[in-house]
C-alpha cells in the first residue's frame, strides 16, 4: 500500500554581485562608468528583470500549457509568500516573445516546407485594436504540419479572410486540409496545392439531423443511413495496414464512398434546400470532390482533427482569459501556444522544453536556430 503526498512549490531569491568600474579621474561621471553583467546571468533571457528563466518558463506553461490566468497565478504566487503582480507578469511574457521569434519563423518555415498542411482557425476577443471596437472578433489561425517533425503554428489577424490563409501558406505545395470555410477555397485551387476536406464536418452535419428530428421521419432515416455509411470509412481505416496502403485503402474504401455518394445524391432531391436535412445534403454535395482528394496520400486522413485537436488548448485558454487585453499580448499569445503544442507533438514534457529554450536560445546564432526545435534537443 503507498500514498502520494503533494508539496507546494517554494521560491528561492537569489543575489548576483556585478561589478563597477569607474575611472578615478571622472569620478562622479556616471558616463564614465560600466557595470559588468554576471557571468550567472549571461543566459537569462530578461537578465534585469525579476523573473528567472525557469519562473518564466512556468508562468508561460501555466497560462498557455494549463489555461490558467495571470491573475490566478499571481495568487497561488502569494500563497507561497510572494506578490507577483499580472502587470509584471505580462510584460515579461510580451518581452520575452520578441526574443523566440527566430524560433517561432522557424517552425512556420518547416510546416510551410512540409508535403502535408492541416489549417483551422477560431476566433480571438482582442481589446484596443486600432481602429476596431472592443466588440469585434479577431482570428487565431492554425496550422499543422512539418518537414523534419511535427509542428504546430499559431498566428493572430483581425480578419478570416483568404487572403490571410494564403499569407500563412506562402510556398507551400502539398495537400492541404480543411473544413469546408470558403475563405480556403482561392489558395485550396493553386497549382502545387491539392485541397482535402474533412469527413468530420460532414458527419456533423448529419449527426445534427438525427438530434433535432423525430427517429420516425423519414428525413431522420435518411441522415442515419448516410451516417452508417460514414462510420464504416473510419472503421475500414483502422482496418489497413501499412503494406501496400494507398492500394488497400482505395479497394475498402471506394466502394463504400460510392455507396454513400449514391445515397446523397438520390436524397437531395426528395428533401427540402432549407432543412436540416437539405443542408447536410448540400454540404456534402459541395465537399465531396475535396474529400475524396484524401485518397491520394497515404499520410492524409479523412478528417481534418490534426488542427482541429491542435487548436483546441487554446479554446480551453479561451474559457478562462477571455479575451487578450491589447494586441502585444495577442501577438505573444501564438508565440507560446506553438512552442507549447510543437513540444506536445513531438512527446516532449513542454515545460521542459521551455526551460530548454529559454536557456539556450541567446547563445544560438541565427542560423543555427532550427537546433532549438524539439527533436534536435537533449532534453535527456
Amino acid at each position: 500500500m503507498s500514498k502520494l503526498e503533494y508539496h507546494p512549490g517554494h521560491f528561492e531569491e537569489h543575489f548576483y554581485h556585478k561589478p563597477t568600474y569607474r575611472c578615478p579621474n571622472c569620478s562622479g561621471d556616471e558616463d564614465q562608468c560600466r557595470s559588468a553583467l554576471p557571468a550567472a546571468l549571461a543566459n537569462e533571457i530578461l537578465p534585469y528583470a525579476l523573473v528567472s528563466n525557469d519562473l518564466l518558463a512556468q508562468i508561460a506553461y501555466n497560462k498557455f500549457g494549463c489555461g490558467l490566468p495571470l491573475y490566478r497565478q499571481s495568487i497561488i504566487f502569494e500563497d507561497c509568500g510572494v506578490k507577483l503582480s499580472r502587470a509584471s507578469e505580462c510584460r515579461w511574457l510580451i518581452s520575452a516573445a520578441e526574443i523566440y521569434l527566430p524560433l517561432y519563423d522557424a517552425i512556420l518555415l518547416q510546416i510551410q516546407s512540409g508535403e502535408i498542411l492541416n489549417m483551422d482557425e477560431t476566433r480571438l476577443q482582442v481589446l484596443n485594436e486600432e481602429g476596431r471596437k472592443n466588440t469585434q472578433l479577431s482570428q487565431l489561425w492554425h496550422m499543422a504540419g512539418g518537414r523534419d517533425g511535427p509542428c504546430r503554428y499559431f498566428r493572430y489577424k483581425t480578419s478570416r479572410s483568404g487572403r490571410v490563409a494564403a499569407e500563412l501558406i506562402g510556398p507551400f505545395q502539398g495537400f492541404l486540409q480543411t473544413d469546408g470555410y470558403a475563405g480556403y477555397n482561392a489558395v485550396g485551387s493553386r497549382d502545387g496545392i491539392t485541397h482535402v476536406g474533412c469527413l468530420d464536418h460532414i458527419r456533423r452535419k448529419f449527426i445534427a439531423v438525427t438530434k433535432n428530428l423525430d427517429e420516425t421521419t423519414k428525413m431522420h432515416s435518411a441522415a442515419q443511413r448516410i451516417l452508417d455509411e460514414i462510420g464504416k470509412i473510419y472503421l475500414r481505416e483502422l482496418d489497413i495496414s501499412s503494406e501496400e496502403f494507398l492500394q488497400r485503402r482505395r479497394d475498402l474504401i471506394i466502394p463504400i464512398l460510392d455507396k454513400l455518394y449514391a445515397s446523397i445524391m438520390a436524397t437531395r432531391p426528395v428533401a427540402p434546400a432549407k432543412s436540416l436535412l437539405g443542408k447536410a445534403l448540400n454540404y456534402a454535395y459541395g465537399q465531396w470532390t475535396f474529400f475524396c482528394n484524401y485518397l491520394k496520400h497515404s499520410e492524409v486522413g479523412p478528417s481534418n482533427q490534426l488542427a482541429e485537436n491542435g487548436i483546441r488548448p487554446f479554446v480551453v485558454g479561451r474559457k478562462n482569459f477571455l479575451f487578450a487585453g491589447h494586441p502585444n499580448g495577442a501577438q505573444a499569445l501564438p508565440v507560446y501556444y506553438s512552442l507549447i503544442e510543437t513540444a506536445k507533438a513531438n512527446k516532449v514534457r513542454p515545460l521542459n522544453y521551455l526551460k530548454y529554450v529559454f536557456s539556450h536560445i541567446n547563445n544560438t546564432p541565427g542560423d543555427r536556430i532550427g537546433d532549438l526545435l524539439p527533436w534536435n534537443c537533449d532534453l535527456a
